[in-house]
């Protein structure tokens, strides 16, 4: 929806790429004390691999958590359209407005089901089609951002749990557990890099749509980071003092992911409202030009003409 580096960039892929890169370096401070270098190049090498690691985590933010966060497993686009969601006159507004210029029934007075809210996405897509080209959406765009930051912000926490996780149990360094790390971080890595390439070969839509994809995506990255945790975390001379620190970053990470995901949700709700009512507004502000347009056309008709411009 947005064309060029601006807020989304920000909010959408910088600050979650920033994050992952705070979540993997944590352990490397807490047990070494080695924290990233101060200077200007480090800071400008560090802003430009996080702006590719958030591409990363929107991509997987965008596959494995479903969109459909609102109640009976709809989009919010389409439930908001429901009664008691908006204002009754805004929901007959918007329903006459798409009915005149794209054809579609919303079907507004008639109880939800799955032909109705595929021509409600239809509806909502095409509203959002015609407020990029005319470059109009306004708090649309901020809601984006901030559900697609929220979105990151919540891989990244559910991510940190796993990878702190293993760095916590790395002090346990008896002979079966290195063997089990080894063989779990072999087999995670081989499942995560088929799983890609799987992906590679399967539509977005449809990833959206299975449930048993999302799972293994959230099975096999957070599994990858455990065995990577524990495996990196052999190198260090970890304290019990270490651990509980890593143990209450876990928990904590946990939390945050709890309380992103529901941002998450509500941040997707409030960005289908302002996309209606952006739409909504500019085919107000479209049917006042008109009518401003016609009135002045009249009034130059009716005007008697001055002598010097009258027809011989």
């Amino acid at each position: 929806m947005i064309e060029k580096f601006n807020f989304y960039d920000i909010y959408g892929y910088l600050l979650p790429g920033l994050a992952l890169l705070g979540v993997l370096w944590l352990p490397f401070g807490l047990v070494a004390h080695i924290w990233p270098k101060s200077d200007w190049g480090s800071a400008i090498l560090a802003l430009a691999f996080a702006y590719l690691l958030g591409h990363f985590l929107q991509t997987f933010g965008a596959t494995g958590l479903k969109s459909k966060v609102a109640p009976n497993n709809r989009f919010p686009s389409d439930a908001v359209l429901d009664a008691g969601s908006l204002p009754d006159e805004i929901r007959i507004k918007l329903a006459e407005i798409i009915k005149s210029r794209f054809g579609i029934d919303l079907g507004i007075h008639q109880p939800h089901s799955e032909p109705i809210d595929l021509l409600r996405n239809h509806a909502f897509f095409l509203a959002r089609s015609v407020l990029v080209r005319e470059k109009t959406a306004s708090y649309a765009e901020q809601y984006q951002g901030m559900y697609a930051l929220t979105r990151g912000l919540a891989v990244v926490s559910a991510w940190g749990v796993a990878y702190w996780a293993g760095w916590a149990t790395s002090i346990y360094r008896t002979h079966p557990a290195v063997v089990s790390a080894t063989v779990v971080l072999t087999i995670a890595l081989s499942s995560l890099v088929s799983l890609a390439a799987w992906l590679l070969q399967t539509s977005l839509a449809k990833a959206q749509r299975s449930l048993s994809e999302r799972i293994s995506l959230f099975a096999v990255i957070p599994a990858t980071l455990l065995a990577v945790g524990y495996v990196v975390g052999l190198r260090y001379k970890l304290t019990p003092t270490h651990c509980f620190s890593l143990v209450l970053a876990a928990i904590a990470g946990f939390a945050a992911c709890l309380r992103f995901y529901n941002a998450y949700k509500t941040f997707a709700f409030h960005f289908a409202i302002a996309v209606w009512r952006d739409f909504l507004a500019f085919n107000a502000f479209l049917a006042d030009k008109s009518s401003n347009s016609t009135s002045s056309c009249k009034y130059h008709s009716t005007y008697p003409r001055p002598k010097s411009e009258s027809v011989p």
